[in-house]
C-alpha cells in the first residue's frame, strides 16, 4: 500500500488559466488538482522541457480573483503538464488562495 506524499491539500477546481514563457502567452488551459504548491494543467499541448519556468494567470471571476504565479513544468502527459510553484510572494500567495475554496 502507498500513501502519497504533499505538503497542500488539492482541489478539483476547473478555472482558464493562461500560461506564460518568457512573457509571452503560449497556451491556454483548464486547472485541475490545485493546490499552495502547483497544479495539474488540463488541454494544452506545451513544448516546454521539464524545469521550464513559466508564468500563469489563473482566472476565477466567480470569486472575483485573477491572479499570477511563477511556476516550474515539473511533468509532461498528454494535453498537460503539471507545475511546481516557485518563489511565490505574499502577493502570489494570497491571489492563489483566494481561488482556493474556503
Amino acid at each position: 500500500m502507498s500513501f502519497e506524499r504533499r505538503s497542500h491539500p488539492r482541489y478539483a477546481l476547473t478555472l482558464p488559466v493562461i500560461v506564460f514563457h518568457e512573457g509571452i502567452p503560449v497556451d491556454i488551459g483548464w486547472t485541475q488538482d490545485v493546490s499552495e504548491g502547483g497544479m495539474r494543467i488540463a488541454e494544452v499541448a506545451l513544448d516546454l522541457e521539464r524545469n521550464t519556468r513559466v508564468t500563469l494567470w489563473i482566472d476565477s471571476r466567480h470569486r472575483g480573483v485573477r491572479c499570477h504565479v511563477p511556476a516550474i513544468v515539473r511533468h509532461t502527459f498528454d494535453e498537460g503538464v503539471g507545475v511546481w510553484f516557485v518563489e511565490p510572494d505574499r502577493t502570489h500567495l494570497n491571489g492563489l488562495r483566494a481561488v482556493l475554496p474556503d
